[in-house]
């Protein structure tokens, strides 16, 4: 990744949100950059070419009265096959701190410049998503809003979005921060809020009821995500707060989701927005997190745990340890669970005894914690996703602990041959990965 970036727009203004979208239907991106602050300056469209986005915007909103967008969506929500652009706004001042929802409808690649469509109510808003929740085929508008104003849904009705919510928190707390995804795996869409607790709604038939709340001591959202963090199969719940500077990730297990933050960064810095993209190529999904200060982008690399039936650890060395004094660890990211044993020699091979089982980094009171042991603390790994990936045991080794390996999908032809756990020759070490076999050693088979 580049220090410093290759693509500057001409224009200065205030950008709440970036938008990239296929808008004009030409086959190259575009960049919706959602802007207002103060000035309310409207958002404008760079468009791409084969080059990359022009550097000068090509099109402009023209609200009504104005207005300081805060967020927004672009979504084919009439499915005509054209990405349409929905704005969650604000105004400027306290005089006039209100502006409704707008969507700009799509026309064939041609966007308009005027909204065709606003929200009955005036309010300020903050984050929008789009899911079918009623489970009709037509996704419906999901928004977070500001104090004085209920979240809610706007009911999508063969394609017209509703001026009115069908479904409200019934709080006007602040809230910020609105996402769907089907966290208990039964087909229909659940609903995360950042609340004060953050708040998950269980989705059944349409009907929704609030059936889960953080555990954290502190939330002032600044965003929040959905994503498959630990490549599991289902989805984990990720936020990032504003005064703070805190993120938090709550894992999924099997259709349920901690209260405890499972992974913490603590920031000095407001937090102010995050996302998930495999950044290093290595198929695990990173975390990228923006924040309000010199450092403004921090990247959080995933480190790949074990799989199969066996796991990873490391070994601490503990030293003036009484009784009762406890363990202290960090996480890792992915993990399902920690087990602590002792060692029972201080030197030589450690032939670790059994100690205690904990789902949660951090401490674990050993009870029996004696001066100058060493402690092995054994990361549960997740089981490797298949047949995606596979358990590759270590050169030589045909069982026992591997690493999650994802197969490719094509190899090159280089003659460098390896010898399979199944007895097999391959080509190269690429091969044998495709056919998700371990290696016994390089070179040919006896």
């Amino acid at each position: 990744m580049e220090a410093n970036p290759s693509w500057v727009s001409t224009d200065e203004v205030s950008t709440g949100d970036v938008q990239v979208a296929l808008i004009n239907d030409d086959p190259y991106p575009d960049v919706f950059a959602a802007n207002g602050g103060f000035s309310m300056s409207p958002s404008v469209i760079y468009w791409g070419s084969a080059s990359g986005p022009a550097t000068t915007p090509g099109w402009s909103s023209q609200e009504p009265g104005s207005a300081w967008n805060n967020y927004a969506k672009a979504f084919d929500f009439d499915h005509d096959g054209d990405v349409d652009v929905v704005t969650a706004n604000q105004g400027n001042s306290a005089s006039d701190p209100y502006r409704p929802m707008y969507v700009f409808f799509n026309n064939a690649g041609t966007l308009a410049t005027v909204p065709g469509w606003q929200s009955s109510e005036t309010s300020i808003q903050n984050f929008l998503d789009f899911a079918d929740y009623d489970g009709d085929g037509w996704e419906d508008l999901a928004v977070s809003k500001w104090v004085n104003f209920e979240s809610g849904i706007y009911r999508n009705v063969g394609g017209a979005i509703q001026t009115t919510p069908v479904w409200t928190t019934g709080d006007t707390d602040s809230d910020k921060g609105v996402a769907w995804a089907d966290v208990n795996q039964n087909s229909w869409p659940d609903l995360a809020l950042g609340h004060d607790p953050t708040l998950l709604y269980d989705n059944v038939n349409g009907n929704l009821t609030s059936s889960w709340s953080s555990g954290a001591t502190y939330f002032g959202h600044s965003d929040i995500r959905f994503f498959d963090v630990d490549q599991d199969g289902d989805e984990d719940l990720a936020e990032i707060h504003f005064s703070d500077g805190k993120t938090h990730i709550y894992l999924n297990n099997s259709g349920v989701l901690e209260t405890a933050p499972s992974w913490t960064y603590d920031s000095s810095s407001v937090g102010t927005a995050l996302a998930f993209g495999d950044i290093n190529g290595d198929h695990w999904p990173d975390l990228i997190l923006g924040y309000s200060g010199d450092v403004s982008v921090k990247v959080f690399y995933a480190v790949p745990t074990s799989n199969c039936d066996l796991s990873i650890g490391h070994s601490l060395a503990l030293e003036n340890l009484g009784y009762g004094i406890g363990l202290n660890w960090a996480g890792q990211p992915g993990a399902v669970g920690y087990e602590v044993h002792r060692c029972d020699a201080t030197d030589g091979p450690c032939v670790p005894s059994f100690l205690a089982w904990t789902d949660q980094p951090g401490y674990v009171d050993t009870e029996t914690a004696a001066r100058d042991f060493w402690y092995r603390i054994v990361v549960l790994a997740p089981p490797c996703p298949a047949p995606e990936a596979f358990c590759k045991a270590p050169l030589g080794v045909c069982a026992g602990p591997g690493v999650c390996t994802w197969r490719p999908a094509d190899c090159s032809d280089d003659p460098n041959p390896v010898c399979g756990c199944d007895g097999l020759n391959y080509r190269n070490e690429c091969y044998s990965d495709m056919a998700a076999v371990s290696i016994v050693r390089f070179g040919s088979c006896p």
